[in-house]
């Protein structure tokens, strides 16, 4: 099921109460945070959502600098997310362009920026706390690239 479906199925039949695999406490609105770790593929990660604070049905764009200690031919992009403390299920999907993704692969070792197209679901209820945490991972390896979280208000 696509992320967007499972926010607008959100509005009408509910979800599993979860915690995210990071803390969001103190979390500000429109900021992204590394939910990485030492070992990850990627470090320095400065990341920015434009807009900070995107509505519903409206268009935003992550942009992410870091450095990867090496080269990534190919990978997974996972995203998950809260509403208002209601985990929603995780989605998997390409990372690469190659293979149907929104990133240019391969990923160099050392300096990289992105910028990665999104938009919030127009299903999305208003009112809430919307969370996403974004993980990429190596294909061959299972090694995280980098991770990324931040947090919407739906409007």
């Amino acid at each position: 099921m696509k992320f967007s479906t499972c926010l607008a199925a959100l509005a009408v039949a509910g979800a599993s109460a979860g915690p995210l695999a990071f803390n969001s406490t103190g979390m500000k609105l429109g900021t992204v945070v590394s939910c990485g770790g030492s070992g990850d593929i990627g470090s320095g990660l400065v990341a920015v959502l434009d807009p900070p604070a995107p509505c519903a049905g409206q268009s935003m764009t992550l942009s992410l600098d870091f450095t990867a200690s090496r080269e990534v031919s190919r990978g997974t992009s996972i995203v998950s997310g809260s509403f208002s403390g209601i985990k929603l299920p995780s989605s998997t999907n390409p990372l690469c362009t190659s293979e149907g993704g929104k990133v240019d692969c391969p990923i160099a070792a050392g300096a990289n920026h992105f910028d990665i197209p999104s938009d919030v679901p127009a299903g999305t209820p208003k009112g809430g706390q919307l969370i996403i945490q974004q993980q990429w991972v190596d294909a061959d390896t299972s090694e995280t690239v980098i991770c990324v979280a931040y947090l919407l208000a739906t409007c």
